[in-house]
């Protein structure tokens, strides 16, 4: 594994289905108004990322539905991570994966926020952020 970069989505798919609830309670905390479906959009800038996505959206609808949560994911594809950050500023995606360094060009040019965060080694270690949202 790569530890300058945050891998979110592969750290649950390495686990039992059980460890995506974390991510599940985030996604359901930031969809949460209304009782309605909630549907949100994950962009992507290549066929490993797409891929993983494609697996988010078969196992996370069943572990949703186990924790009363209605949410239906959905890929959008960029062919940069600067693609992606301005299709969630411009409400055409919802979440990314992003290391330390493009977070702050997330946040500086399209005043994108982290909501996930993912620690390396003791508790004095580094934290990545992992997600960034509108």
């Amino acid at each position: 594994m790569d530890f300058h970069k945050t891998h979110l989505l592969p750290y649950c798919c390495r686990r039992s289905k059980m460890h995506w609830f974390p991510v599940i309670l985030v996604l359901s905390a930031v969809f949460s108004a209304g009782n309605a479906a909630k549907n949100f959009r994950w962009c992507t800038v290549n066929a490993d990322e797409e891929k993983k996505c494609e697996d988010f959206k078969k196992v996370l609808p069943g572990l949703a539905k186990i924790a009363g949560v209605d949410i239906t994911p959905d890929c959008v594809s960029g062919p940069k991570k600067e693609d992606c950050m301005k299709k969630i500023k411009d409400n055409k995606a919802d979440f990314i994966t992003l290391d330390g360094g493009e977070i702050y060009q997330a946040g500086k040019c399209y005043d994108l926020v982290p909501i996930v965060a993912e620690s390396y080694g003791p508790p004095e270690g580094i934290s990545y952020y992992a997600v960034a949202v509108a």
